[in-house]
């Protein structure tokens, strides 16, 4: 039987708890909303934090119980109704209403869409075979650990973030070989500099980087894999298989509801899609940012939690000022610390900052003569300060800039 809730007063409903939607739920309770919070997670668990999953899990450092964000518990005492392993159906706009999988219709003032990013598939031959993973989900992560163990040879597709992380935890268990399609690691978000690096780093611990390198299909024996064919007709012995070439933003509801859909749900810089009950947030939503010279689609911790801060005072205190908080991302792989303050373009110039300490690196994205993004390896400091500096708007590239980005 359908059940109708938060009828009354104000209503906010919450369609994703991974840490935009978690974030955005516990926020709008801090910032005082005393109306109805309801969480769907589709996932029957609690909710989790996605970026252990292939670091300090993967690697064998951290169980299960480390990677949790949050309990039922802490989201029942904060006022908010979590429903696991509810998924959203459809959104009436209409009567404002969002209709889940047990037949339920929760009544909305205000709807937020944290649906996040599905895994990208390959679509070549053969993806199906047991032994072919991707790496996106709680269980994802459980399944790959689990297959470690007995791996000897394994494929990494993929040389982005994932890839890397996924190649560095894998180089503990058997013989690693990256794929990557072009001629650089990370191609469309850091320096040829900083891959430079990274890839000396990998090479160091016996991974195997092949560049130019495209997937053709995989092959198998008795339903599991078996072997990696690459378009030039090279062929690689393979026991496990990890695709990591990104991942989409999960946008069919949104299309379901008819509201504007372009590689993520387009929203205003004030996070509001087509409709304006209906925010966006995270990996699935495509917005303007004060940083960079087009809208743009970020997947990553940092702009998931400033989207969700952001919405909910905006929504609980009345109109704020446009949404322009600088983007930042990270990524660990051994004893090699990526951080990157700003948004680069691939064609953007680079400029070394010279460093006294042979094991830390950085680098300046420059534009038109403006800094567009700070790239580090292992200098924490300068990684912080770089966000200062880039926060306060745009900034030429001198001697004084220089020197405050120098390690």
């Amino acid at each position: 039987m359908s059940t109708e809730r938060g009828a009354e007063g104000r209503a906010a409903v919450v369609i994703g708890a991974g840490h935009a939607g978690v974030t955005a739920a516990t926020a709008l309770r801090e910032r005082g909303w005393t109306g109805h919070v309801v969480l769907l997670g589709a996932e029957d668990r609690a909710p989790y934090q996605r970026p252990p999953l292939s670091k300090g899990y993967l690697s064998g450092r951290e169980s299960e119980h480390d990677f949790q964000l949050t309990s039922t518990t802490s989201l029942e005492r904060r006022g908010i109704e979590y429903r696991q392993g509810v998924q959203a159906i459809d959104i009436d706009r209409e009567r404002r209403r969002v209709l889940d999988s047990e037949g339920g219709a929760l009544a909305y003032s205000a709807l937020i869409l944290a649906t996040g990013a599905r895994a990208r598939r390959l679509g070549v031959p053969g993806e199906e075979l047991i032994g072919v993973h991707s790496l996106r989900s709680a269980d994802d992560a459980v399944a790959l650990r689990a297959r470690f163990a007995a791996a000897r040879r394994i494929v990494i597709v993929g040389g982005g973030y994932l890839g890397l992380e996924v190649a560095a935890a894998a180089s503990a268990h058997g013989d690693v070989t990256v794929l990557e399609r072009t001629s650089q690691l990370l191609h469309r978000s850091a320096s040829a500099p900083i891959a430079s690096r990274l890839a000396a780093g990998h090479r160091h611990r016996g991974v195997r980087i092949l560049y130019n390198a495209a997937i053709a299909a995989f092959e198998g024996i008795d339903g599991r894999i078996a072997r990696a064919v690459l378009a030039d007709g090279r062929i690689l012995q393979a026991d496990l298989v990890v695709v990591a070439v990104g991942a989409e933003p999960d946008c069919r509801l949104a299309a379901r509801a008819g509201l504007a859909v372009d590689r993520g749900v387009v929203v205003d810089d004030r996070l509001r899609a087509a409709d304006p009950h209906i925010r966006a947030i995270g990996d699935c939503a495509r917005c303007p940012n004060a940083h960079a010279a087009r809208p743009i689609l970020l997947q990553s911790v940092q702009n998931a939690v400033d989207h969700a801060r952001y919405v909910a005072s905006d929504l609980a205190d009345g109109e704020r000022a446009p949404y322009e908080a600088l983007a930042w991302f990270w990524s660990r792989q051994y004893d090699l610390n990526l951080q990157i303050a700003g948004i680069a373009d691939p064609d953007d110039g680079v400029v070394l900052v010279d460093s006294q300490e042979h094991d830390k690196t950085v680098a300046v994205r420059v534009r038109d003569g403006l800094i567009t993004a700070v790239e580090t390896l292992n200098s924490p400091g300068v990684h912080v300060r770089a966000r200062r500096l880039l926060a306060q708007g745009p900034v030429a590239l001198d001697r004084a800039a220089t020197s405050r980005l120098s390690a």
